[in-house]
């Protein structure tokens, strides 16, 4: 023991020298460790006060180190497992990773590839299918190449066979068209082979079926073949030819006919009787072959008008109510009330007044039934106010600002179809054969075939709102709030001429023989005279 104190003494307080202390001097300049170590050089400088304290401070004190070295031994092992630990589960997610990336892109090149086969037996069904198509033409079936229907693309059946429509199918497979079945064979002998049929070639007969088919189906190409008239170039080198009473290749002759104090809304003509109605209250009655104004009759603001027969006249008006008036006399011999709000079109044939309001509704009316006995029939269906109607036969069409164009059963008053495809207000129609034009808001003209319910054609030139609309044969006159008329060709879609002049909207139109009159918010009516045969005026 004496020895042991003796040793601890001889190194004269410097434990750093003690070799007892080599195991836990500070090497690796760990500060920890360092102060570990004076800690233990302390209490080997410490003198006890016995012996038994002393064989404690020898056995306890070392015992203590050991462990706390120990400890730390096991934190360090520990912390080396977590980074262990750590490192491994980030190697395993990213193995995780790459393993659910690879799943999935073979899953999705498995889909694109069932996708692939899928759309190219899908292509190759569509191409034996549209290979042939079936028709029923007027009980006549024919077999027919899709190629052959959509040869001419601006023609009807290329529209109706484009895929954009829904057609309904007999249950032989077969799509029926309202057609002679005979006559038809014609059309394919031209579709086929751009000819006109041997037998229609020296048979005038033959020839003017033909004529007619080939206006129905709008096939343009096959009408320049069968007139023989002068052509006229569009300016795009084709060739179109039109009734004598258009001529278009000569400048119209314009003559201006003033005197309305406000907007002129509508007219029409009869013989050589035009009649202006106006936001002015005012009806004028005028003189075409002269050019000249007859005579003024006060009234309510006029929206539109109508000859119904030779001696009355039937007119809408701002206060809700139309008026019937005796033509001789120019006096108001009845009136129809029944709407709730401005009365906006009508359109007579004989002694039936259909007419259509600002209320949403269309009323059918009798002028041969007793006095306050005329309505007939009410059409409700549009949801908002009615600007345009036409009927033809048992077939009411009318346009609404709810941007729908409805067609109504006369008889019943039931809609039978709706047409969908303005965006705006649509402002106008007009019906032709078993087409129907219309304009509106979205300064387009839209075609439609009324037997089949689809749009065959859309046609766009004007820059503002398309207001009216007259057909004549195949020329088209259209009336804009952009200020101009347009003329068109049913048959072709294209726009042959812009007539200019008027200041204010064109707000109606009216053809007869080569003469077109509109009429404009600038208060003033336009008569544009053009074509061969002249007609009796005197301007």
């Amino acid at each position: 023991m004496s020895a042991d104190r003796g040793d601890a003494d001889h190194f004269d307080g410097d434990s750093s020298l003690d070799p007892r202390n080599s195991a836990i001097i500070p090497e690796t300049g760990n500060v920890t460790n360092f102060a570990l170590s004076k800690r233990v050089s302390s209490a080997l400088q410490f003198s006890p006060p016995s012996h038994e304290p002393e064989l404690e401070f020898e056995r306890g004190e070392p015992q203590a180190i050991d462990d706390e070295i120990s400890s730390r031994n096991r934190i360090d092992d520990l912390i080396g497992d977590m980074r262990t630990g750590v490192s491994r589960g980030i190697e395993s997610f990213e193995n995780l990773l790459r393993e659910e990336y690879r799943v999935f892109h073979r899953k999705l090149a498995a889909e694109k590839a069932a996708f692939e086969h899928y759309k190219q037996k899908m292509k190759e069904v569509n191409q034996i299918q549209q290979s042939k198509v079936h028709l029923n033409v007027g009980g006549v079936k024919y077999t027919v190449a899709l190629s052959t229907l959509t040869k001419e693309r601006e023609g009807f059946l290329s529209a109706m066979f484009s895929g954009l429509y829904k057609l309904t199918v007999d249950e032989d497979g077969s799509y029926f068209i309202d057609r002679d079945g005979n006559h038809f064979s014609m059309i394919l002998t031209y579709l086929r082979d751009g000819i006109i049929d041997p037998r229609a070639q020296n048979d005038p007969i033959q020839r003017e079926y033909l004529e007619r088919e080939a206006q129905y189906f709008q096939l343009t190409g096959l009408l320049n073949l069968l007139n023989g008239g002068a052509p006229f170039s569009s300016g795009d080198g084709h060739e179109v030819h039109y009734s004598s009473f258009f001529d278009m290749s000569i400048d119209p002759k314009v003559h201006s006919l003033e005197g309305h104090e406000q907007a002129v809304k509508c007219l029409q003509f009869q013989g050589d009787t035009l009649v202006t109605g106006a936001y002015d209250r005012t009806l004028k009655i005028w003189s075409i072959s002269r050019g000249a104004l007859i005579r003024t009759v006060q009234t309510e603001a006029v929206w539109c008008l109508q000859f119904a027969g030779s001696d009355r006249l039937c007119t809408g008006h701002g206060d809700n109510c139309i008026r019937v008036w005796d033509t001789t006399t120019w006096t108001c011999i009845r009136v129809l009330k029944g709407h709730s709000a401005t009365v906006m079109c009508l359109q007579c044939e004989g002694n039936i007044v259909c007419s259509g309001s600002w209320d949403n509704t269309l009323r059918l009316w009798n002028l041969d039934n007793a006095p306050g006995e005329e309505l007939v029939t009410t059409f409700t269906g549009h949801t908002k106010a009615i600007w345009c109607l036409q009927f033809k036969d048992n077939i009411v069409v009318s346009g609404s600002e709810d941007k729908t164009v409805r067609v109504w059963d006369m008889k019943t008053g039931l809609c039978i179809r709706v047409l969908q495809g303005h965006t705006g207000i649509i402002r106008c129609v007009q019906i032709q054969g078993h087409m129907l034009y219309s304009g509106g808001d979205d300064k387009t003209i839209k075609e439609w075939d009324l037997e089949q319910g689809f749009c065959a054609r859309t046609l766009h030139h004007h820059s503002k709102t398309v207001r009216c609309l007259q057909i004549r044969d195949r020329v088209m006159a259209s009336g804009s709030y952009d200020c101009t008329i347009k003329l068109w060709d049913t048959v072709t879609g294209r726009c042959m001429r812009t007539l200019t002049g008027h200041g204010g909207y064109v707000t109606s139109l009216q053809f007869r023989d080569g003469l077109l009159v509109s009429g404009s918010e600038d208060k003033t009516i336009r008569v544009w005279r053009f074509g061969s045969q002249r007609p009796n005026v005197t301007w």
